[in-house]
């Protein structure tokens, strides 16, 4: 079952924290693939998450 907004980004945000199984990680996927909300938001996540790692070199 394809997760609803809330949940992708509730996976999202857990996806860097640890592997998502693989059935969630295609749901993930196919929710992404249909909503530019939540692609938009992992994208910015990824930005994030990039600009925290580099802040103090």
């Amino acid at each position: 079952m394809m997760p609803n907004c809330h949940e992708a980004h509730r996976q999202v945000i857990e996806s860097y924290d640890r592997k998502l199984p693989l059935g969630k990680r295609i749901a993930l996927r196919l929710h992404l693939l249909a909503c530019d909300a939540c692609t938009n938001f992992a994208r910015q996540m990824k930005l994030l998450r990039y600009a925290m790692r580099h802040i103090d070199r």
